[in-house]
């Protein structure tokens, strides 16, 4: 595996995005399309169940946090004033509703890490700086 330094992008193709996962020197973009890509190559260590309907699932849930969520919490970082209060609200509604998920359960997928955990993982990493440059904070531990 291959990983590109977002300073000294190479001339592959796939419009220079990040992420990019790049196997046996073709390249793969956009996190939901790596997940099915790892997904299908590396099938002893699967991230999905296998029964369909649960597949189905997460996948869902995973659609819903990279469009949602991301969309709600990037609105409450750029607003302003009133309109960032509720802008908060609305974001803190959106991962209430994936927080849901989890509930009483190690992982969104029960005892293992799987696709929607990695898929999510994006949030505790972006909400501290969010709190120390937004000076907004959206969840607490």
């Amino acid at each position: 595996m291959h990983i590109e330094d977002p300073r000294d992008k190479s001339p592959m193709p796939v419009n220079k995005e990040i992420p990019l996962l790049v196997h046996h020197e073709k390249a793969i973009a956009d996190s939901l399309v790596i997940l099915e890509y790892i997904e299908d190559t590396w099938k002893h260590n699967p991230i999905l169940p296998q029964n369909p309907y649960e597949r189905a699932k997460p996948r869902y849930w995973g659609k819903f946090a990279d469009e949602e969520c991301l969309l709600a919490v990037w609105t409450a970082y750029c607003a302003e004033g009133h309109e960032q209060e509720k802008a908060v609200e609305s974001a803190l509604e959106t991962l209430k509703i994936l927080e849901k998920q989890v509930e009483g359960k190690k992982f969104f997928g029960g005892q293992t890490i799987g696709f929607l955990d990695l898929v999510v993982g994006w949030i505790p990493h972006w909400l501290g700086p969010l709190k120390e440059v937004g000076g907004m904070k959206l969840l607490d531990e």
